[in-house]
Formats: C-alpha cells, sequence, structure tokens
C-alpha cells in the first residue's frame, strides 16, 4: 500500500468515528511509522522555507480560520 492509500484509508477510519480502534490489517505500523517520519519532514521544511510572518494580524487569522472551517466542512464531514 503507498502512502496516498494509507492516508486515504485512515481519513476513511477517521470519518467513520473508528480512529481509536486498531489499525486495519491493510495497514502495517512501520510503513504508517515511516509515513509519519516523511510528512514530518515535510512539515519541517515547508516550515523552514516558509514566508509566512511569525505572527497574523487579527482580521487575517480571523480570515484563515473561516477558510480552514470550510475546508474542513467540505473533506471531513
Amino acid at each position: 500500500m503507498n502512502e496516498v492509500e494509507i492516508i486515504k484509508r485512515l481519513l476513511k477510519i477517521k470519518k467513520a468515528g473508528k480512529e481509536e480502534g486498531d489499525l486495519p490489517s491493510s495497514i502495517k505500523e512501520p510503513d504508517l511509522d515511516a509515513l509519519i517520519v516523511v510528512l514530518m519532514d515535510k512539515i519541517d521544511k515547508a516550515y523552514q522555507t516558509s514566508i509566512l510572518p511569525d505572527k497574523l494580524h487579527h482580521d487575517s487569522w480571523k480570515e484563515m480560520n473561516e477558510w480552514l472551517i470550510k475546508l474542513r466542512r467540505k473533506y471531513l464531514i
């Protein structure tokens, strides 16, 4: 199972509200651990190269928060 398939499967489990259970047999723990390392590395690199300011103005934060809520509703509900 590749990284995208693992992520899709985990999102499906999350949407079903079953994230507290055991991993399905199709997802191997070493594969998941390796995926976490890869994704954390990508996050670290994105943070290091980001041009975003450390602190946002309140209005910008409010807009970003509304955008994030909209995305969550679209993809997670």
